[in-house]
């Protein structure tokens, strides 16, 4: 269908294709507000059809819009879930060393003959250098950050998230859902034509 005659019609119509209520896109249109004239007016089959047409050309331009931006980054499946692989199978040990070390400290507080001997832990925590650390881990860090005192904080990415991902690609998960019909009772279904439809909609 091709651009509506009436202007204030086509401004209806691609006002409502944007998601606007019909109250908002008939004073879009520069209507006067009316609910009443702007439910009318909705409900039209030119502007019904216009909006479906508008809603169906938007489709269409996002879906090239993905192509082409997946073709110009060669984006494969492949791609995606070597990507997601590196975050589930991450092992922060690539990233990151720490260890206790015990030493013993002396000391003669008081001066004299008696001598204070206690063995102290301390914790060592290390991270790789950025030159060393292989890609796959690199690519599974979220966040790598030092605070005031020299705390060194690590996040990886959800390691879990990707994972439930990888599977429910291979199939390896199955989604269930169960519906019913009001108090459990089972769904009734009914069958309408289209011009059924219409016809109890405009009462």
């Amino acid at each position: 269908m091709p651009v509506l005659k009436n202007a204030r019609h086509e401004k209806f119509a691609q006002e409502l294709a944007k998601g606007k209520t019909a109250d908002d896109a008939y004073a879009a249109a520069g209507f006067k507000p009316d609910r009443g004239n702007a439910s009318r007016l909705q409900q039209k089959d030119n502007i019904r059809q216009r909006v479906s047409e508008l809603l169906e050309w938007e489709q269409t331009v996002e879906r090239k819009a993905t192509e082409k931006a997946i073709d110009k980054l060669a984006i494969t499946k492949e791609r995606v879930l070597a990507e997601l692989a590196k975050i589930g199978f991450a092992d922060i040990r690539k990233a990151i060393k720490w260890q206790g070390t015990l030493v013993t400290e002396e000391d003669n507080p008081d001066g004299g003959d008696t001598l204070v001997i206690k063995n102290v832990v301390t914790n060592n925590v290390q991270l790789i250098a950025s030159d060393e650390i292989d890609d796959d881990t690199a690519g599974a860090i979220a966040e790598i950050s030092q605070n005031s005192t020299g705390g060194i904080k690590l996040k990886l990415h959800d390691k879990k998230g990707a994972l439930v991902d990888i599977g429910k690609h291979l199939g390896m998960f199955v989604e269930r859902h169960e519906h019913t019909g009001k108090d459990g009772a089972p769904i009734q279904t009914e069958t309408r034509t289209w011009r059924e439809v219409l016809r109890s909609e405009k009462g």
